[in-house]
C-alpha cells in the first residue's frame, strides 16, 4: 500500500491533514469511511483506473513475442553458418528484451488492477469546553420544544 500523509496547522487552533493512499478496491469505501471518522472530512476524491484494454493488448503482444522467440530458437538450432547464427542470436536477444519489458509492465498492471487511489483532507475536530457543552444542551432542549422526532 502506497501512503502519504501531510499534516498542517495554519492559523487558528485546528490542525489539518491531507492523506493520499492506494487501497484495495474491495476495501475502498470501508477504508475511506474509517479515515474520515478521524476528523472532519473537508475533501474526498477516489480514482480508479481501468486498465482492461491495455491489459488485453499487452497480453496479446506478449504471447506473440513468446511465439516469435520460440521460432527463433528453432531456427537457431537449424542454422549452420556463423553469420546466420549471429543474426538469429541478435534478433533473439532483441525479442527477449521486449518480452522482459512487457512482463515487467504486465506485473505492474496487476498491481493497478486491484488498487484505487483515495485522497482525503481532514480537519481536527474541536472539543467544546464547559460553556460549549451547556450551549449544546440548551439548543437540544429548545429543539425538542418544537420538534419531537
Amino acid at each position: 500500500m502506497e501512503t502519504s500523509v501531510i499534516q498542517d496547522r495554519q492559523g487558528g487552533d485546528r490542525a489539518s491533514a491531507s492523506i493520499r493512499i492506494r487501497v484495495r478496491s474491495e476495501r475502498l469505501e470501508e477504508t475511506a469511511d474509517a479515515l474520515a471518522n478521524l476528523g472532519i472530512e473537508t475533501y474526498r476524491s477516489i480514482e480508479v483506473v481501468d486498465v482492461t484494454g491495455d491489459w488485453v493488448d499487452l497480453e496479446a503482444r506478449l504471447k506473440n513475442h513468446i511465439a516469435l522467440r520460440n521460432r527463433l530458437k528453432d531456427l537457431l538450432a537449424e542454422a549452420s553458418g556463423v553469420e546466420e547464427i549471429l543474426k538469429i542470436e541478435t534478433e533473439l536477444a532483441r525479442v527477449q528484451g521486449e518480452i522482459d519489458a512487457m512482463t515487467a509492465r504486465f506485473n505492474a498492471m496487476k498491481g493497478q488492477v486491484s488498487l484505487a487511489s483515495l485522497s482525503l483532507n481532514l480537519q481536527e475536530r474541536s472539543i467544546p469546553g464547559p460553556a460549549g457543552i451547556a450551549t449544546r444542551g440548551i439548543g437540544w432542549t429548545i429543539k425538542k420544544l418544537f420538534v419531537l422526532k
